[in-house]
């Protein structure tokens, strides 16, 4: 909640991002499921920030609203203002590279689990909510968007 949380200063959304991201991913009492759900709540971060500023132009308004030097192309200024979504950014990967095949395996599983429960319950007339492979499905899905977003 602290990273996501808009009153706090950006320093201690920063802070604890890292701290969250090298817990996850490296803590042995942490399961798949948690770091899933963990990467889930950060990318969700990560895409509405991106909605927000999805063009250039909003971007460097950004930079303005906070005072900064508009037009330069100045990078400093740019990490500055974006500071915190970069952070929560290193933080996804971090915990994708050490618990993304822990993640992916746990993904298959509950799919698995939850296609052989639709399959049982066939004639039911209501629908069941299954958050986990939804939730691990919607992980992945912003991650590969994320990744690919930024590596082109």
């Amino acid at each position: 909640d602290l990273v996501l949380d808009p009153f706090r200063p950006s320093i201690n959304r920063q802070s604890a991002a890292c701290y969250l991201a090298s817990f996850v991913s490296r803590s042995t009492s942490v399961c798949a499921g948690t770091a899933c759900e963990a990467v889930s709540a950060i990318l969700r971060f990560t895409e509405a920030y991106m909605d927000t500023y999805h063009t250039a132009a909003l971007a460097r308004n950004a930079r303005r609203g906070a005072g900064m030097e508009f037009g330069t192309g100045n990078q400093t200024s740019k990490v500055a203002v974006h500071s915190l979504f970069y952070t929560v950014c290193q933080a996804a990967f971090y915990i994708m590279c050490f618990r993304g095949r822990d993640c992916i395996e746990y993904h298959k599983k509950a799919v698995e689990y939850h296609a052989d429960l639709d399959h049982d319950n066939e004639d039911d007339d209501h629908i069941d909510l299954y958050p986990d492979p939804i939730l691990i499905d919607i992980s992945l899905k912003r991650w590969t968007r994320l990744v690919s977003h930024h590596l082109n």
